[in-house]
Order: structure tokens, then sequence, then C-alpha cells
């Protein structure tokens, strides 16, 4: 399982959406329950799943499990 904070978390999730997501929205999603928190790393920085973040930026974006921006676009 790649982990990852919000920001890093928050930069990937916009390549999903096609728009920036912020850090912020990432923090919210797990204070809502919608994603988990995995720890902490040396930092202090709280630690989430790469896969659950992606997963509900797409589930947010209307994208399903496979689809792809190209997809989307009809390429």
């Amino acid at each position: 399982m790649t982990l990852v904070d919000s920001v890093a978390a928050a930069f990937h999730a916009s390549a999903i959406r096609g728009r920036r997501l912020a850090p912020g929205t990432i923090r919210a999603w797990a204070s809502r329950g919608q994603v988990h928190r995995h720890g902490t790393d040396a930092a202090g920085r709280t630690l989430y799943s790469l896969a659950e973040i992606l997963a509900r930026a797409g589930a947010c974006h209307g994208l399903t499990t496979g689809t792809n921006r190209a997809t989307l676009q009809g390429e």
C-alpha cells in the first residue's frame, strides 16, 4: 500500500479529477470518514492510502474503475 500525505494525495487526485484539488479536501474527507488515516510520517504529517484517495476522487468525479481521461475524451 502506498501511503502519501495530503499534499501528495491532492496532487495525484487532481490528475484524476482534471482540476485542482486542495489538500484540505483530503483532510475533510478523512474527518467525514470517507477515507481513512494511516498513521503519520517522521515529520508528523498524516498519511493516507493513495489508492483510497484516487478511488474517492474518481467516485466524486463520476469515474469508475478502469476509466481514464482518454476514454472519457473519446481518444
